[in-house]
């Protein structure tokens, strides 16, 4: 049989979908019980993988996990407090998910689960609101962490905040409508994240849940960069051919849509971190200790615009910064491959 391909697809360029060696939920106060995955070589060089959103979570088949050889490290992901397989989760108990839940407690659950697993210090991987963790949990715990590679990069400043609720709908003016019709018709376009905040912590869950899943919508829309062909194709790669989901399968989607929703506004709302953090006198000089420091930035990511990569940088000038051409927020093969490439550099990376 004679087959042709004329491009690649994100299946074509991530390591092969393998099972965690072990799962289990750690205890992380506050009544939280965090859902950490371990996959690869159990005697390998661990990094932690340090999921978006917030409210991303991680599945065994996601690319966060496959873009490390699986022979070679031990890969560590952690569902953040509300999200994944974490417990409580947002769209079962918002009050126990958005419970002592801040950028603060997410970072020194990643110390607790270093600690936990008996691990020394490891690589730690960050995307979206990961690039964002990773930094913060780089700024307190510098000494844990042996390189720090961070993508998509988002700091979450009052700047960007403004941006991903305010502006972005001006290149999704369709999708950013359907966001609108869940709010109350006195909802000012360029000014709706109190109304959004309202929505998902008031008293009615239907609402609440609604407002959650449509913000989580908006953004589906606003990460792909790629055509639906190329799309389609990946989905159809790893399987053969596109199968009917199961009732199961779009439960957890809607899940992960509603946490991802909820999640984004309470922690936009709540808890923005200050105006060029990563800039202060104190993360610079805990970054300086991380002497292997890469970040790698889509050209065309409306959801985090290429400016705050450039200032991570330049913050940091010992870092490696790459922007990838014909890139958006969600990862194309060809950023992708720039990922993984950055992730080989670890096996040389020596330990002190």
């Amino acid at each position: 049989m004679i087959s042709i391909k004329n491009s690649l697809t994100l299946q074509d360029v991530l390591f092969p979908v393998t099972k965690p060696w072990k799962t289990e939920h750690i205890d992380v106060g506050d009544g939280h019980s965090l859902y950490v995955q371990q996959f690869g070589n159990r005697n390998g060089v661990p990094v932690l993988i340090v999921h978006g959103g917030p409210g991303g979570g991680i599945k065994a088949e996601s690319g966060s996990v496959r873009q490390h050889d699986p022979s070679y490290f031990r890969i560590i992901a952690v569902d953040q407090r509300g999200c994944g397989a974490s417990i409580p989760h947002v769209a079962d108990d918002r009050k126990k998910a958005f419970y002592k839940n801040t950028p603060d407690k997410l970072v020194s659950d990643f110390e607790m689960i270093r600690q936990a697993l008996d691990l020394r210090h490891w690589h730690v991987c960050g995307y979206s609101w990961g690039s964002c963790l990773s930094v913060y949990y780089a700024s307190f715990y510098p000494q844990s962490i042996r390189s720090l590679t961070v993508g998509g990069i988002w700091m979450h400043t009052p700047q960007e905040i403004d941006w991903y609720i305010n502006r972005m709908g001006l290149f999704f003016p369709e999708a950013e409508a359907e966001l609108l019709k869940t709010l109350p018709r006195s909802t000012k376009r360029f000014d709706r994240l109190e109304k959004l905040y309202k929505a998902i912590m008031g008293k009615d869950q239907k609402i609440a849940l609604r407002v959650a899943e449509a913000q989580g919508q908006f953004e589906n829309v606003a990460v792909h960069f790629i055509s639906d062909a190329e799309q389609k194709a990946e989905q159809q790669t790893e399987q053969g051919k596109k199968k009917k989901k199961s009732a199961a399968e779009k439960r957890h989607e809607k899940l992960d849509t509603i946490a991802r929703g909820a999640l984004e506004i309470y922690f936009m709302r709540q808890h923005p971190l200050p105006t060029e953090w990563y800039k202060s006198k104190d993360t610079k000089q805990a970054l300086k200790q991380i002497k292997d420091f890469v970040i790698i930035q889509g050209r065309y990511d409306i959801v985090c615009p290429p400016t705050m990569a450039y200032e991570l940088h330049n913050a940091h000038p010992h870092s490696k910064c790459t922007f990838v051409h014909y890139a958006g927020h969600r990862a194309t093969p060809e950023f992708m491959q720039t990922m993984i490439k950055a992730h080989e550099r670890l096996k040389r990376v020596k330990s002190e």
